[in-house]
């Protein structure tokens, strides 16, 4: 069987959901080192390029853990996510780029890598546990993300809205304001 079909992509709200509530054991940001130092999810442990280097050693143990994987956009966490399969992980998410999760709100750290708690201790999934550190809240309030991209979309179609009604109202009067036009004889 092929290895894209044993890991899952989240959609940003779910995969920013399951981070808030710790759901992930390893959250891992393959990007380049540059892009770590400029910002990362918080909790995240660091393994640059895994999607070239196929480094895995530091979180070697984790195979049954649930695994998130991120990078800038998307991609290179898709092929990311192949890898770690074809390494003997078993529970392995793609969750998007950067990117999204900025979109979504979370707020980004430049504190040090994590190093998950499963690494190195080859336990089953029942020693699979999510970074002890609390995460913050969405830009300082406690709000579920579902909730706050709901009111996006909310506010999106309201103003989507003001708009047509407005060219609507422009429309009408233009017509009823317009002179009409009489045949010439």
């Amino acid at each position: 069987e092929s290895p894209m079909a044993l890991w899952q992509t989240l959609d940003i709200v779910d995969a920013t959901q399951r981070h808030l509530r710790g759901e992930f054991a390893v959250l891992i940001d393959v990007r380049r080192h540059d892009e770590w130092n400029a910002g990362h999810l918080p909790n995240a442990t660091f393994l640059p390029s895994l999607q070239e280097t196929n480094q895995i050693a530091p979180i070697r143990g984790c195979e049954s853990c649930p695994i998130a994987v991120y990078c800038r956009t998307g991609s290179r966490s898709k092929m990311a996510s192949d890898v770690l399969v074809a390494q003997g992980f078993t529970r392995v998410y793609d969750v998007l780029g950067i990117v999204q999760w900025q979109e979504a709100g979370v707020s980004l750290v430049t504190t040090p890598a994590v190093e998950p708690s499963c690494a190195g201790s080859g336990v089953a999934p029942s020693g699979c546990m999510a970074p002890s550190a609390p995460l913050p809240a969405l830009d300082g309030t406690s709000e579920d993300i579902g909730t706050t991209v709901a009111i996006g979309v909310g506010v999106s179609l309201g103003v989507t809205l003001l708009v047509l009604l407005a060219c609507w109202f422009t429309w009408r009067r233009n017509r009823r304001h317009a002179s009409p036009k009489l045949p010439t004889a």
